[in-house]
């Protein structure tokens, strides 16, 4: 089977029942995947903790790592509405207190969910799934650019689509380093003040 198979859903549920199901099937992967190594993930445990056979599964998801790759594309989505809405409720504050407040949900989803932001970004590589995740982070960087001047209020100079590439990445993975090799780090405000330092470091004040 191609890799590009085996990572697409057999079928879009169009019923309620139907979609519920493959809700449940994509919970079920998550809280598999915050307890355990993703090598210990296999079709026959997700059916098995989601409540369904195995058959079942298979109407929709033909591999683990389809189920995976759903899950990635549901957790960017949801990760880029709750980065939108942090926005957008911080429209009254000065851009260090809308970073503050982004990296500070950031830090704690991944405390929350070290294993799972783990294998969200290691498989979304292994996969071939770069495409997604890059346009995930386009999408965020743009959020960002098209926000910037507004919260900024002339106080930094707007970045290019490059310097804010560079600070996105340089953020995305210290993340990633510490939740696989300091995890203490992400419950740790010293930590969490570097990250805001990073960012607003990084752009020279007008």
């Amino acid at each position: 089977m191609s890799a590009q198979l085996s990572v697409n859903m057999r079928k879009m549920p169009k019923q309620e029942r139907a979609r519920e199901t493959a809700g449940d099937l994509l919970t079920a992967t998550a809280q598999f995947l915050r307890r355990n190594h993703y090598s210990k993930l296999s079709t026959n445990k997700i059916a098995e903790l989601a409540g369904v056979s195995i058959g079942t599964l298979y109407q929709y998801y033909p591999s683990k790592e389809a189920l995976v790759v759903a899950l990635v594309r549901q957790q960017f989505e949801a990760d880029f509405r709750l980065v939108q809405s942090i926005i957008e409720e911080s429209e009254s504050l000065s851009l260090k207190e809308g970073v503050q407040n982004i990296v500070h949900a950031v830090l704690g989803m991944f405390s929350e969910q070290t294993q799972l932001r783990l294998v969200i970004y290691e498989q979304s590589r292994k996969l071939s799934f770069l495409q997604t995740k890059e346009t995930f982070q386009q999408r965020i960087r743009a959020l960002f650019l098209e926000n910037f001047e507004k919260h900024s209020r002339g106080e930094y100079e707007k970045p290019s689509e490059l310097s804010m590439y560079t600070v996105t990445t340089a953020v995305i993975g210290s993340l990633v380093a510490a939740a696989s090799e300091r995890p203490e780090y992400l419950v740790c405000s010293h930590f969490e003040a570097e990250l805001v330092r990073l960012v607003l470091g990084y752009y020279r004040k007008i």
